[in-house]
């Protein structure tokens, strides 16, 4: 009995055989693309956590090194009142507000770049410096160190408490802490990416010895 042919002469078994190559090698190719694509989403959360980690230490760095900064005498000295010009006039394990003369004029401002808020919302992960907001930040901390490297611990406000003014004016350190966290999750581990950045930044500040 002859071979059942198509009208091009294939037998019915080399058309299956082809076929099957043919599946084989979409799904070869779809593993591929899939897997790619996976790689490149990991690679460039990488690459995002990054240059926002960057960013977010070269703004902090920037303004943390300028605190204090008073040519003319404009800085409360003690006793301290609630109405006491501060370099720091608050501070906290989630927030802070920086506070210099920075152009030297002799005169604050209540707005950039002499007066600057960060601050960190744990439930909306977002972290707000300034007029700069960067979301996916799974957790930030700031400590406090004093010139002898002792850490304070604390939350100070001097516009509601004048007893909390000794503690502020004796910030001579910051070190700030921050996890970002990728958008995407990461194929090899299935789970959201993390990276953690520590930095210090010294700020001056009238009971330091800077």
């Amino acid at each position: 009995m002859r071979a059942m042919r198509n009208e091009k002469g294939a037998t019915l078994i080399e058309v299956a055989i082809t076929s099957l190559l043919t599946v084989t090698i979409i799904l070869a190719v779809g593993s591929v693309t899939a897997q790619t694509n996976r790689k490149l989403f990991s690679e460039t959360d990488r690459i995002e956590m990054q240059e926002k980690g960057r960013a977010i230490m070269d703004i902090i760095a920037t303004y943390g090194r300028a605190t204090g900064a008073d040519r003319a005498g404009i800085f409360s000295n003690a006793p301290y009142t609630t109405t006491s010009v501060m370099p720091i006039p608050q501070a906290s394990s989630t927030m802070m507000r920086l506070r210099s003369d920075y152009d030297d004029n002799g005169a604050l401002a209540t707005t950039l770049p002499e007066d600057i808020t960060v601050s960190w919302t744990s439930g909306t992960k977002t972290l707000v410096i300034g007029s700069s907001t960067f979301s996916n930040i799974s957790n930030f901390v700031i400590r406090y160190y004093d010139s002898s490297g002792a850490q304070l611990a604390g939350t100070w406000n001097i516009a509601a408490s004048a007893a909390d003014g000794p503690a502020l004016r004796s910030i001579a350190r910051i070190q700030v802490e921050v996890e970002l966290e990728a958008r995407h999750t990461d194929p090899t581990t299935n789970q959201l990416a993390h990276e953690t950045l520590l930095w210090d930044v010294a700020v001056r500040n009238q009971l330091t010895t800077l």
